[in-house]
């Protein structure tokens, strides 16, 4: 199995050795693990390079991405690579730069992904952190080469950038999960941008009394945090990217709607549930 492993990266040389080490003592080894130096300032290329990966060095420096649509442009330079140099492969990693994986992540994940044929996306968890049922994360997250090239080619320069190919999958079917025994521990908290949520929801089409819903849940929690909330839900620049998600998500959202304006309780536990998001 040819496995490409992506990992977009800047200043992070304290990490990156203790995250390369778990990757390069798998039991079942990457192909390649490509890098994708962000015009560090410390010795992230260096540190990559002495592990043998593949260094994609970015001289442009620009303030930081993370949280924006603009953080896919980074990630896209690895399919560009890809591309170019005609490297075929049958699975993609996606990783952060601060994650540790467990020495038989690889051969777990090849091995359930293979023998599930609609399986598409999958991740292990993080440790000390929620997991749900069809989400994938971001670190960990295997990919089938044969979905990407089909589907999703790019990851689109909107504030869904992460989350678009697991919905592009859910939408066509497919299965998106993952797996809570196959634990990875992070080097420092994950971080969350939830004033973004507003604009990630009009780029998926949310209906919209289920996003006014959300924001109002966000307002109860955090007055700030609810007001960006619907402040980027009504005025971000970006509509929504693509129709086929669209359709899913209010055939689906809808149908929550009506099976649990029936169960007022157990709609009250869901909304929180969410929020606890």
């Amino acid at each position: 199995m040819r496995i490409i492993a992506f990992i977009p990266a800047r200043n992070e040389a304290e990490t990156m050795p203790k995250v390369l080490e778990s990757m390069m003592n798998q039991t079942i080894p990457f192909t390649d693990i490509i890098v994708v130096n962000d015009a560090s300032d410390d010795k992230t290329g260096e540190i990559a390079e002495s592990y043998g990966c593949t260094v994609i060095n970015l001289s442009e420096k620009h303030p930081s991405y993370v949280g924006r649509p603009e953080l896919a442009t980074i990630y896209n330079r690895v399919f560009d690579y890809l591309d170019s140099e005609g490297i075929e492969y049958d699975y993609l990693m996606q990783h952060g730069a601060d994650t540790i994986l467990p020495e038989h992540y690889v051969e777990q994940m090849l091995q359930r992904m293979e023998s599930w044929k609609d399986l598409v996306i999958a991740s292990g968890t993080i440790k000390g952190e929620p997991a749900y049922k069809t989400h994938a994360r971001g670190s960990g997250r295997f990919i089938k080469g044969w979905f990407w090239r089909r589907y999703v080619k790019r990851f689109p320069v909107t504030y869904i950038w992460e989350s678009y190919p697991l919905y592009k999958a859910l939408s066509l079917g497919y299965t998106v999960t993952n797996f809570p025994d196959l634990v990875m521990e992070t080097l420092r908290p994950t971080r969350c941008y939830k004033p973004f949520y507003g604009a990630a929801m009009k780029e998926l089409g949310y209906l919209p009394i289920y996003a006014l819903a959300r924001c109002f849940l966000a307002f109860m929690k955090d007055k700030r945090i609810g007001v960006d909330m619907l402040k980027t839900y009504l005025f971000s620049p970006y509509g929504c990217y693509d129709p086929e998600i669209k359709r899913a998500i209010r055939r689906y959202q809808a149908n929550q709607i009506v099976r649990l304006l029936r169960r007022p309780k157990e709609l009250l536990s869901r909304m929180r549930g969410w929020e606890s998001r």
